[in-house]
């Protein structure tokens, strides 16, 4: 990538928003392969200052965060890696005029610090990363962060499941003052990631981060004002991550609505459903009238289907809305898990919540 501070923009290549980020130069995390599904952008994206000549105090500043980048080639112990943090961090603060909001070499600065937030480093380490990544946020305010999500969220992401008890309050911290306050399309598009990274936070539900994870979760559902794509986000979670079963199943417990169908007042007509071995549904009103539908064409069938939907609560509607076959595939995945404390858990969920004649 060139050097040039008149180049800041570099080379891009963009990954489908649908798919998993296929791989990351030098190294990079397997962890954030597997469980990011965001555009991952190599590159500048600061388009509107290419578009001309860097003043000259601007390129002082692109000068000096390059050179604050090339200490971390030389790294001997894990202290260097605060020193040189510390160093990165008093460069991007020298230069902090309102109107610019630009923080040069931007995915190169994210990358180093995806590393300084390694597993393999200490606590200390975690932290003081965190803290750069809180001063470079609060540069680029709301608007430029959600432009540039795709350069800065990937490398925190796989943090929360080793962050330490001292680093979780301040991860938390971070993805509610910055991340969670996004745009409701930006938390569209990073929702199923960021539940990836947080519900690892939900696996002890004695920790102290547990609280603070459910509220947390609950701020991004808030912002999303989208329910329905909400849960759909969370059980692909529980289908496509075992090692995240634990965390959704707590979430489920604490969360998932009751499927009971609420009948209005006054309704007369009452009816009674009966499931044969070969996958139809018999139903019997009230007055002796029957009919048989396969499962599937039931749901099909928009006149049956508003009526399935209009006994249940709003929040249930959201969880089997455009379709049901999501929460199905969860559950069952969460039934043939093969950690049985799981599987005890979906047990418990399809009892109290998901009859199986609802």
């Amino acid at each position: 990538m060139s050097t040039d501070p008149n180049n800041v923009e570099g080379t891009s290549i963009v990954n489908s928003v649908g798919g998993a980020v296929a791989g990351l130069r030098d190294g990079s995390s397997s962890l954030l392969r597997t469980m990011s599904p965001i555009p991952f952008l190599f590159g500048s994206s600061n388009k509107s200052r290419n578009n001309r000549q860097l003043t000259s105090k601007e390129k002082k500043y692109f000068t000096n965060v390059e050179k604050a980048l090339s200490y971390f080639e030389s790294v001997d112990e894990w202290a260097d890696y605060i020193s040189y943090l510390t160093r990165l961090q008093k460069t991007i603060q020298s230069y902090r005029p309102e109107e610019t909001r630009w923080i040069p070499k931007d995915f190169e600065i994210s990358k180093t610090l995806s590393k300084c937030l390694s597993p393999k480093l200490p606590s200390g380490v975690h932290r003081k990363g965190l803290e750069v990544y809180s001063v470079i946020f609060d540069i680029l305010g709301e608007t430029n962060l959600g432009n540039d999500i795709n350069i800065w969220l990937p490398g925190l992401l796989p943090l929360m499941p080793y962050a330490s008890i001292t680093v979780k309050p301040e991860i938390l911290g971070l993805f509610s003052k910055y991340i969670a306050t996004l745009d409701q399309s930006i938390i569209r598009v990073i929702l199923k990631s960021v539940l990836l990274s947080l519900l690892s936070g939900l696996d002890d539900t004695t920790s102290e981060s547990f609280g603070p994870t459910i509220e947390l979760i609950d701020s991004f559902k808030t912002h999303l004002k989208d329910d329905s794509h909400f849960w759909q986000c969370l059980f692909l979670c529980i289908i496509t991550s075992p090692d995240k079963r634990t965390g959704a199943m707590e979430w489920c417990i604490k969360k998932l609505p009751s499927f009971t169908v609420i009948q209005e007042e006054g309704e007369t007509q009452h009816s009674q459903i009966s499931h044969s071995s070969e996958s139809t549904t018999t139903i019997t009103t009230k007055t002796g009238a029957t009919s048989t539908l396969n499962s599937t064409d039931i749901w099909n069938n928009k006149h049956e289907k508003e009526k399935i939907l209009k006994g249940l609560s709003k929040d249930a509607k959201a969880c089997v809305s455009p379709e049901p076959g999501l929460l199905i595939r969860a559950f069952a995945e969460g039934l043939n898990d093969e950690n049985v404390f799981v599987q005890r858990g979906f047990f418990d969920l399809l009892i109290s919540r998901l009859h199986l004649d609802s």
